[in-house]
Formats: C-alpha cells, structure tokens, sequence
C-alpha cells in the first residue's frame, strides 16, 4: 500500500525531474517545485511533509539495497 505509493510517486518525481534539468532522486523539493511552477503549470505544488520525505528516502535505498 503507502511503500509502493511512495515509490511510485517517486519514479515519477525522477522521470520529471531527470526531463527538466534537476537533481533527479525522487525526493520534491523546492527545485523541482520551482521547475514545475515555470512551466507555467497553474496548480498550487506544496512539498511533502518531513514523514513522507523520510519514509521515502528509507523506500528508496532499501530499493537500492535490493537491486545489488
């Protein structure tokens, strides 16, 4: 449920990050938000929270983890 929805979100968040010229680690932050916003996209981005950030970066590397 939530782990695959952070990963999926993301994969996603590298596939738009990696196309406009950002760090792409599947971590939204401000740059990405900020490349999204200057696209002239209308819709109000907020960052997520400091739990969702964490439990993604924890997803992510265990992912990493699995991989090797």
């Amino acid at each position: 449920g939530l782990e695959s929805d952070l990963l999926k979100k993301a994969e996603l968040a590298k596939k738009i990050q990696k196309k406009f010229g950002v760090k792409f680690d599947g971590l939204v932050g401000a740059k990405t938000i900020s490349a999204l916003t200057n696209l002239g996209l209308s819709k109000k981005f907020t960052k997520p929270s400091k739990h969702d950030i964490l439990n993604t970066k924890i997803l992510l590397k265990a992912e990493i983890s699995l991989k090797k």
